[in-house]
């Protein structure tokens, strides 16, 4: 990026010779860089005293040059994209009244030497006391940043895109600073303080090595654009609370740990333009960094955010939907320690739709490990297809697709998805959780739950595998609800995607402490597309009676009033999938 300060440099109106040093500085460098091939170098390698123009000879000054108000020296040098070629000579040190130098942008075949660009090393910059801007972006220089120690009127210092290494110098003292690029070069060690630095409106040293904590950005008023991603940097945000004209924020691709800093809400404050992701933050809601970010959860773009929720509890064990999109949504069970010691296994179903609003239901179950200590599920996606309702044949799951859940909290998820089924479907989800959280904390499963929610989870006919219940039982609320997972009654003879229906099965009466309850509405919904909001129609079609025998046994009898299914009925005798959970006795 490069940083333009503009300085209002004298005009030229009185003819005098320059001294001899600043114009055996002026001839080292046209030789040094290459001058005989500029693309423009009209007067360079004159006779002396036509450096700055006024002769008749040379009315006007060396091209690329400009003079003090008496043509007594040389302040501005200006030769970007010129086809310099070369190094900087270490007498432009003569040029002790310069105050603008720019050669950006003089790499003319994308290399590293200086056999077809400007190169080499920077000379000392410590004795230009009067300069106000510096920039050598995209060229080829090595070695150091040179000390800035002293260049109290330096307002622009740009070096971004070379091959510079080394630490960056110390900024104090430039309080005129307004903008710093130092960024995609090999630079390491700390970022340096910015106290100080009132003017500071660009800092950008992204794409480098650099390591440590970011440092305060208390009192810099008028910073716009902080940029210092891709790096090594760690430890947390310092606080932006006072940032009011911060615009672009990026910190990704680092070490950063898991706490975001709070931001202000602030209409004008980084409207979309920052990035947090490439760190292990946690993912924690947050409306402002959604603004700022231009995602929601700001989260949402970040596969290697993390959950500080401990994910080995049953308390995550409930519904989940995406608001924009009612009417399909997520029915979710974890069996703690199941594949270990610490290592949960979470088993959901998926009950949405077919990618055109004609294709009708589709379900899919996910399933996958994680451990106590956060993170995210990294889950598998299943489909079973081509089944008959409540009856043979068995049929079996077949990997369709990866997903990842990632739980910021007890009542928000994010799931990210992407289908290997020839879709070519990928994309997020945002979730949050449908009805009231019983037991999940962010340590784990908080207390003992009263003894219906522990009847959540998921349930079958052993006779007819391949389809199903996933129950979501929750006493806060007196909530029993359930997807029902399962075909067309010639599901088996239609095949593929099209053969599968589910229903949902709702009540608000099953207070705790039942085990049974009658008359629960079975409902159908359809019109639906698959992550598309609206559309969706949902209408009763029949009646089903539940009772449970034991934490692992249960009955549900249906009669079916309307619909595809009307006048069927009978009795499915269901047993839980997985083990009881703990604590659950009947």
């Amino acid at each position: 990026m490069l940083i333009a300060v503009c300085a209002a440099l004298p005009g030229q109106s009185v003819w005098a010779a320059i001294p001899a040093s600043e114009r055996q500085a002026l001839l080292a460098f046209y030789n040094s860089a290459g001058g005989a091939g500029w693309i423009y170098n009209l007067g360079w390698n004159s006779a002396a005293g036509s450096e700055c123009g006024g002769t008749s000879g040379n009315p006007n000054p060396w091209f690329g040059l400009t003079c003090d108000s008496t043509n007594s020296h040389i302040v501005g040098i200006y030769l970007p994209q010129n086809r310099l070629i070369g190094t900087l000579p270490t007498s432009l040190t003569a040029l002790t009244q310069l105050q603008s130098f720019n050669v950006a942008n003089n790499n003319y075949c994308g290399g590293n030497g200086s056999a077809c660009s400007l190169g080499g090393s920077i000379p000392a910059l410590s004795g230009f006391t009067l300069l106000q801007a510096f920039s050598i972006e995209g060229n080829t220089f090595s070695g150091s940043i040179p000390a800035l120690t002293g260049l109290v009127n330096l307002q622009g210092f740009d070096v971004g895109q070379n091959n510079l290494s080394g630490s960056i110098p110390p900024l104090a003292g430039l309080t005129n600073l307004h903008g710093f690029n130092a960024s995609s070069n090999n630079l390491s060690g700390a970022l340096p303080a910015l106290a100080g630095l009132a003017s500071l409106e660009v800092f950008d040293v992204h794409d480098n090595q650099l390591s440590g904590i970011i440092p305060s950005l208390t009192g810099l008023g008028n910073l716009q654009t902080f940029y210092a991603f891709a790096n090594q940097l760690s430890g947390s945000i310092p606080a932006l609370s006072d940032l009011s004209n911060l615009q672009f924020f990026n910190v990704g691709d680092n070490q950063l740990d898991a706490s975001i800093a709070a931001v202000p809400n602030s209409n004008n404050l980084l409207p979309g333009g920052s990035t947090l992701c490439g760190n292990p933050f946690s993912a924690t809601p947050d409306t402002n960094w959604d603004a700022a970010t231009g995602a929601t959860p700001w989260y949402s773009a970040c596969p290697q955010a993390i959950s500080s929720i401990n994910l080995d509890q049953h308390g995550l064990t409930g519904s989940w939907y995406q608001r924009s999109t009612g009417g399909q949504g997520f029915v979710i069970e974890v069996y703690p320690d199941l594949a270990g010691a610490g290592l949960g296994v979470l088993g959901s179903s998926w009950y949405t739709y077919d990618v055109s609003a004609a294709g009708g239901q589709r379900w899919y179950t996910l399933q996958g490990n994680a451990t106590a200590g956060g993170g995210a599920y990294p889950l598998t996606i299943y489909a079973n297809t081509g089944g008959n309702f409540n009856a043979a044949p068995h049929t079996s799951a077949t990997a369709v697709g990866t997903a990842t859940l990632l739980f910021a909290s007890c009542t928000d998820a994010l799931l990210t998805y992407s289908f290997s089924d020839g879709s070519g479907r990928s994309g997020l989800i945002p979730l949050a959780r449908l009805d009231a959280n019983v037991t999940c904390s962010s340590a784990g499963d908080n207390g003992s739950p009263a003894l219906s929610y522990l009847l959540s989870g998921a349930w079958y006919n052993p006779t007819t595998g391949g389809q199903g219940f996933v129950f979501d039982i929750n006493p806060a609320q007196t909530l029993l609800s359930a997807g029902w997972y399962t075909y067309a009654q010639n599901g088996a003879q239609i095949g593929g995607g099209a053969s599968q229906r589910w229903f949902t099965v709702q009540t608000a009466a099953f207070a705790p402490g039942m085990t049974s309850i009658s008359n629960v509405p079975i409902y159908s919904s359809t019109g639906g597309t698959f992550n598309v909001g609206g559309g969706v129609t949902t209408t009763p079609v029949g009646t089903a009676n539940i009772s449970f025998a034991s934490c692992s046994a249960m009955t549900l009898t249906y009669t079916f009033t309307a619909g595809a299914n009307q006048g069927l009925s009978d009795t499915i005798n269901l047993q839980r999938v997985g083990p009881v959970p703990a604590g659950c006795a009947l």
